[in-house]
């Protein structure tokens, strides 16, 4: 495909694509990886959820906050944000927070710990908790298997 010009060469661009889609040989390197799935069709109410959680989810991201964002009880908005997302608030945070995590492994040689700090996870314990059990590895081997790939 390299050496191919006009025509030709996109016609195996997409020849390769049309293989990889179609493949069934998939291996994901994200499991849980965040992905956005608020659409336009949502309310305004949760974008600015959304905008909250990913403003402030290297710190302290509370549902009270989340919840007054919405203009409901915490009650309230722990129904509706499961409702619109299919997930729960924490669950939210936590892919999020992984996800995010994920993308530091593979993109720069900081450190574990350091990495943790950078998704708001206050410390290393809990943060290989919840990235074992999104990913089910730990950020260790996940790095080591992943990094290959880039």
């Amino acid at each position: 495909m390299l050496e191919q010009q006009g025509f030709d060469g996109v016609l195996s661009l997409l020849q390769i694509l049309n293989a990889l889609a179609s493949s069934e040989e998939v291996k994901y390197i994200n499991k849980a990886g965040y992905l956005n799935t608020i659409t336009d069709s949502d309310s305004e109410r949760m974008r600015s959820v959304h905008a909250y959680v990913m403003n402030n989810y290297k710190g302290t991201v509370l549902l009270k906050e989340a919840a007054s964002l919405a203009n409901l009880s915490p009650t309230s908005f722990s129904r509706y944000f499961k409702a619109h997302a299919n997930k729960t608030f924490s669950d939210f945070v936590t892919e999020l927070r992984i996800g995010q995590a994920c993308k530091l492994l593979l993109d720069n040689d900081f450190s574990i710990a350091q990495i943790a700090f950078e998704c708001g996870y206050r410390t290393l314990s809990h943060f290989n908790r919840k990235f074992r059990e999104l990913t089910g590895t730990n950020p260790i081997k996940y790095r080591k298997a992943y990094s290959q790939i880039r």
